[in-house]
């Protein structure tokens, strides 16, 4: 089992920090306020398109929509998962326990770390969700994103 628990270490972590190190350099799953939209231009004030035609109001595509029950088998929270599970059976096995509690503390921790980030990504979206609703909101009442001074 040392070799399962070896090959899910190296495997979970190098794409764990792949996608780390996507996310910090390439800017890459980390959710960043792009507008997808296929809307008019944000800067024609009018809402007219520039090359004469009527605004169409399309839907905007959000990068990280789904069902809830889904984000948790995404690939960061299965590959979180797939390290920590070979992390906790490597570690198991170096304390000496006997061969069903290795595999049971691995399982344990594997689905404990896959649940951790789930919940974690979910917290993060919800911030920015709200953020985004306030952003909007701000820009409705007062035509800008910036807050306002007081007087």
């Amino acid at each position: 089992m040392s070799s399962l628990y070896i090959f899910c270490t190296i495997f979970g972590g190098s794409f764990v920090l792949i996608q780390f190190f996507l996310m910090i350099f390439a800017g890459i799953g980390a959710g960043s306020e792009r507008d997808y939209s296929a809307g008019p231009n944000k800067s024609d004030q009018n809402g007219a398109d520039p090359n004469g035609s009527d605004p169409i109001d399309h839907a905007e595509i959000r990068p990280h929509s789904g069902s809830g029950s889904l984000m948790i088998f995404s690939i960061r929270t299965i590959t979180t998962g797939t390290a920590f599970f070979g992390i906790a059976g490597l570690c198991a096995e170096a304390a000496g326990l006997r061969p069903p509690f290795p595999l049971i503390m691995a399982s344990f921790f594997g689905f404990a770390a896959l649940f951790a980030i789930y919940f974690f990504t979910r917290l993060i979206h919800a911030i920015r969700n709200k953020r985004s609703i306030e952003k909007k909101s701000m820009e409705e009442t007062t035509g800008t994103t910036e807050p306002m001074e007081p007087h």
